[in-house]
């Protein structure tokens, strides 16, 4: 298996954590508990001992997922929304609170018929090119009720990171 290391931003403090995909995404995670550092070197050193091959591209040109912006709009949620940053940070914070297999009303919420259907919002609203023909735009109608449950599914998700970085193991 791959490990490829994230950097995620949190009430401006950096988080690295190891993530990988293959048939199935998550993080790395030891006893139920993340594994993260504040900078690279101890989890390069974390990885090594433990004989986890990490993706050497992803130490220079990490994947990186700010969840200060989203901090920010929570709290005056705007019709505007930018698609592709919001589908990011939900596929991380999937990935990252599926890792723990424990249970979540993040994940319970995600999975019920109006989460797959604000999932989707997202998700054709990013424009991804492989999933996009050419010339077409997919722009989603926001209704406030989507965004209201955009906002309580983010809400929840990111008290469920935080809980998760807390009661982490800090590589140092």
């Amino acid at each position: 298996m791959t490990y490829y290391i994230c950097q995620l931003l949190l009430n401006d403090d950096a988080f690295f954590v190891l993530w990988y995909g293959n048939e199935s995404n998550g993080v790395k995670m030891e006893k139920g508990q993340l594994v993260y550092a504040h900078s690279i070197p101890p989890l390069l050193h974390y990885s090594e001992l433990k004989n986890l091959g990490v993706d050497s591209s992803s130490i220079a040109q990490h994947d990186f997922f700010d969840f200060n912006e989203i901090e920010g709009w929570l709290n005056r949620p705007k019709a505007s929304i930018n698609c592709e940053y919001f589908l990011n940070l939900w596929n991380i914070l999937v990935d990252t609170i599926a890792s723990q297999n424990n249970p979540s009303l993040f994940l319970d919420l995600a999975e019920g018929e109006n989460g797959i259907f604000i999932y989707n919002q997202l998700f054709w609203g990013a424009n991804l090119p492989d999933y996009t023909p050419p010339g077409k735009v997919h722009i989603p109608d926001w209704k406030a009720e989507d965004i209201s449950s955009l906002q309580t599914l983010f809400k929840v998700g990111l008290k469920e990171l935080k809980d998760i970085i807390q009661n982490g193991i800090e590589m140092r």
